[in-house]
């Protein structure tokens, strides 16, 4: 199975292709066409008027669903600006023929320090780190094999990372 994205292979046991990030298959049923339309009207019942004259495009937001006891709690933030700026980019491209695996990941100090385990990788600088709002995204290079994994963060600050004896340490505040 290929992405429809960036053409990568794909192992059936993934949802998400690990060399551009997107979702292996729709979840939703029917026509995309029309899936876009009822997803428009609802824009403009929310926003009303002139949808694409109107629309806050200068502004972004979240949601964030997270359920610890009893009722899920429902967060919407909004933020102004370009959000994404600042986010690094992956210099290194990822070679086509490479196997690619989720490295062994153990959290310490309920979630404060992060290992991952990335055996063959040489350096720091083979090392590519994204952070996000509540997760964190590895990606490393070896000679055949790419590791990658999605990590979920419970502190907002990368305080300190560190790569020795094949272990990248990360630790959070």
């Amino acid at each position: 199975m290929k992405c429809r994205i960036c053409n990568a292979e794909l192992q059936e046991k993934w949802s998400f292709c690990p060399h551009c990030g997107s979702r292996k298959t729709f979840e939703l049923q029917g026509d995309f066409e029309e899936v876009l339309d009822i997803l428009e009207k609802s824009l403009r019942n929310i926003f009303g008027g002139n949808l694409l004259t109107e629309f806050p495009f200068g502004k972004g937001f979240m949601v964030e669903v997270s359920r610890e006891k009893g009722m899920p709690r429902v967060s919407v933030r909004e933020f102004e600006g370009d959000f994404l700026k600042g986010e690094p980019k992956y210099e290194k491209p990822v070679p086509k023929n490479s196997e690619v695996v989720e490295p062994k990941v153990s959290t310490k100090e309920e979630g404060r320090t992060v290992e991952v385990l990335l055996p063959n990788v040489k350096s720091e600088d083979d090392i590519s780190i994204k952070k996000f709002e509540n997760s964190i995204e590895i990606r490393a290079f070896s000679d055949r094999k790419v590791y990658f994994a999605i990590i979920p963060i419970r502190f907002p600050y990368l305080a300190n990372k560190k790569f020795e004896n094949s272990v990248l340490t990360l630790n959070f505040s």
